[in-house]
């Protein structure tokens, strides 16, 4: 198995044939002790926050304090998909890596690693620093905490708007770009004009690097995973949608009506689907 303490990951470390893992030199001692006592486990002594088939999410506090979100593949469909591929866990601190290097706010990567028995891929697995002083954006839906500070609401979205605008120049599409993904808190007496808002991006594992014409056909899907948990009106989308494009160096929307319109065709029609 190969293994890598550093204090950073780099995509190298990763393999697509073989099992490896990456831990960061500060959080050595704490992971290899879980690791000893078997203490990651979906049974064990740590809550799960998130379970699928596939993987679960726990929150993890250590004996040193630190706290940290462990997620873990332990049942993954298609074994063979990943041959000669990256795992979801792999890709994941790929994207990790690629997305801070564009100013974007994330999580520290704290290790991250695979199981594979001849090639093929038998678990994977990612820790990342626990933000808990952070809420994501399901707070401004009309059940949510912060329903009605359309002030705290607007910026989250025009942000983020802007920040989607940053990876799009860069070829990426999101494919999970949704206000559960999407973290903030609120700036401790911020400055006249200053941002009301810290930003952090969560769950990149869905990111992908794609050409600019698949790229340009495609991108309607980022906004319509983030806008379907809303109701906005079309004058409210069409704000934030010139956001977007305000901040975008190469736009890949001719002007704010063409990507509107394609927006609520999107909408109205994953409505339909869902009725």
């Amino acid at each position: 198995m190969k293994s890598v303490f550093a204090s950073d990951f780099e995509v190298s470390t990763a393999s697509p044939w073989r099992s490896w893992f990456y831990v960061n030199d500060g959080f050595k001692d704490d992971f290899l002790s879980l690791v000893e006592s078997n203490a990651l486990q979906k049974d064990g002594e740590f809550p799960v926050i998130w379970n699928t088939k596939q993987k679960y999410v726990l929150k993890v506090q250590c004996a040193s304090g630190r706290v940290f979100a462990y997620k873990a593949y332990n049942r993954l469909k298609k074994q063979y998909k990943f041959f000669f591929r990256l795992s979801p866990c792999g890709a994941e601190a790929a994207n990790y890596q690629q997305i801070n290097s564009l100013g974007i706010k994330t999580p520290q990567l704290l290790a991250v690693g695979d199981t594979r028995i001849r090639g093929v891929l038998k678990t994977a697995f990612i820790a990342t620093e626990f933000v808990g002083d952070y809420q994501d954006g399901r707070a401004f839906f009309a059940d949510g905490a912060l329903y009605g500070r359309v002030d705290l609401c607007d910026e989250f979205i025009c942000r983020n708007m802007q920040l989607l605008a940053r990876l799009h120049d860069h070829n990426i599409l999101h494919r999970g770009f949704t206000p559960m993904n999407l973290l903030f808190r609120e700036k401790i007496n911020p400055a006249s004009g200053d941002d009301l808002l810290d930003i952090m991006w969560i769950d990149l594992a869905s990111c992908r690097k794609l050409p600019r014409f698949m790229l340009k056909r495609r991108l309607i899907v980022d906004f319509e995973q983030f806008f379907r948990f809303f109701d906005f009106s079309s004058e409210k989308l069409r704000k934030y949608l010139a956001c977007y494009l305000a901040a975008a160096e190469n736009p890949l929307a001719a002007s704010e009506d063409v990507l509107l319109a394609k927006l609520e065709k999107s909408l109205l029609k994953r409505r339909k689907k869902h009725c």
